[in-house]
């Protein structure tokens, strides 16, 4: 059978074939890395293993299909090792620009980045096999399989990790959220939105006109390295300041604790302290009466009660979007109740709402939607995007050979987000979070970042 995309996979594929996005990265820091061969026979267990390591999604007939690569996977295909000294703004901007997964050749999406002098390996890849906690499998399962080999391995171990011509069993029919029935109310919907979109499109991708703007952030001339080449594709420039935010291990048991008393969520805390930086924004600085944040919401266990989907990868997500009034004097704890009771109702109520929202690409023109989001846009939608990947131990225990001492989350330039907040938490490094935006946007922001630095030490 053939595995065609659904509407989610529609969007993410549209939007890296316009080079609208490039690929998002997530990276661990090991107390010691592992040899070559090692490193070899622990990543061909695990590519064989998912479909989506060694699939590629090619055109068919007028439409796009997901089937193996033709070709034999190599290790020096999909791991580079880099002469860095350190993993910060240059090199996570580098990784951004560089690494462009190609659509309909036989080449995966994705790449290891091994930094040596830094102990540290970094999983870059396309958006359209993988959501951030797909990533966060894929580590574990990568570091769980070196643990598992009997022995070290020889120097001239074989470096081809995939070759083509097994089984295609292991490739879904269909994305899950296919599988799932069509409320009634969604049913009524979905030909009202297709023929709005044939008759009206600029009403579906219009934005919210009272969302804050900053004069000096425009798009596309402030987003766009180049505008669309010939063939329809444009050229981001990824230049965003990456701003690491950390907090202890210590300090994050005790900011736990505190949401526990105030009945919250560390992501509404968080979200609730990302919102009230904005406060120190220099009000001419910027127009408008609200701000609009958006924290993506893992599907996997909403979607089946049996856990079916728990360690799949795929991108299992929902949007959760979300608009407060300017109000900076807010108490902390009363705005991240009011978050945190908004985030739960998204997440548990409305979540299949959001999953039928985002099935709606599946009546329309995904190209088309994408290149008109995009060309209406005259400054990003979003204030800002939160997306946590929670605390991780990697499935490690103290017999562990290799340890994860860090873990580290980045995402590109994006023209939906003018901010975006990438966040991951392990028991040794504590909480790490990717304050990426506009470098243009760098002396206005400054007050904020160093409101959240102060918080966050």
């Amino acid at each position: 059978m053939v595995r065609h995309l659904g509407g989610i996979e529609q969007y993410f594929y549209q939007r890296s074939s316009l080079n609208l996005h490039s690929c998002f990265s997530v990276g661990v820091e090991l107390n010691s890395l592992p040899n070559r061969s090692d490193f070899i026979c622990a990543l061909r267990r695990v590519v064989n293993s998912h479909f989506q390591l060694y699939c590629n999604a090619y055109k068919s007939n007028n439409e796009v299909v997901v089937n193996p690569i033709g070709e034999p996977i190599k290790f020096d295909d999909v791991v580079d090792y880099m002469d860095w000294d350190t993993y910060g703004e240059e090199e996570i901007n580098s990784v951004f620009r560089k690494y462009n997964f190609e659509y309909g050749v036989d080449k995966p999406l994705w790449k290891v980045i091994v930094v040596p002098k830094a102990n540290k390996m970094i999983f870059a890849t396309d958006h359209l096999f993988f959501d951030g906690i797909a990533t966060v499998l894929f580590w574990t399962e990568l570091l769980k399989s070196l643990e598992e080999l009997k022995q070290d391995n020889d120097l001239d171990v074989d470096e081809i990790i995939y070759r083509p011509g097994g089984s295609t069993d292991s490739i879904d029919q269909c994305h899950p959220y296919e599988k799932l029935p069509i409320p009634f109310s969604w049913k009524v919907k979905r030909p009202i939105v297709k023929a709005l979109f044939t008759i009206a499109p600029g009403a579906v991708v219009s934005q919210d006109a009272s969302i804050i703007q900053f004069d000096e952030y425009k798009i596309p001339e402030d987003y766009l390295k180049k505008n669309s080449n010939d063939d329809g594709c444009y050229q981001i420039k990824n230049t965003n300041r990456q701003i690491s935010l950390k907090m202890s291990s210590n300090k994050l048991k005790v900011i736990m604790k505190d949401c526990k008393q105030h009945h919250v969520s560390f992501t509404a805390y968080l979200t609730a302290v990302l919102y009230l930086a904005l406060g120190k924004i220099p009000k001419e600085k910027y127009s408008g009466s609200t701000i609009k944040y958006e924290v993506p919401m893992n599907t996997r266990n909403r979607i089946s009660n049996s856990g079916e989907y728990s360690n799949s990868y795929g991108t299992f997500v929902a949007g959760g979007e979300f608009i407060e009034t300017l109000d900076f004097e807010r108490d902390e704890w009363e705005l991240a109740q009011s978050i945190h009771k908004k985030i739960v109702e998204k997440s548990t109520t409305g979540v299949m709402d959001a999953i039928n929202e985002a099935r709606l690409l599946e009546l329309v023109d995904a190209k088309k939607f994408m290149k008109m989001k995009f060309e209406t846009t005259t400054g990003p939608s979003s204030t800002f995007e939160v997306t946590n990947l929670g605390f991780q131990n990697f499935s490690q225990n103290e017999h562990s050979k290799y340890t994860v001492t860090d873990a580290f989350f980045n995402e590109p330039q994006l023209f939906t987000n003018l901010i975006t907040y990438s966040v991951i938490s392990t028991p040794s490094g504590g909480l790490n979070c990717s304050m990426a935006y506009p470098e243009k946007l760098d002396s206005i922001l400054c007050n904020s970042v160093a409101f959240l630095k102060n918080k966050f030490n």
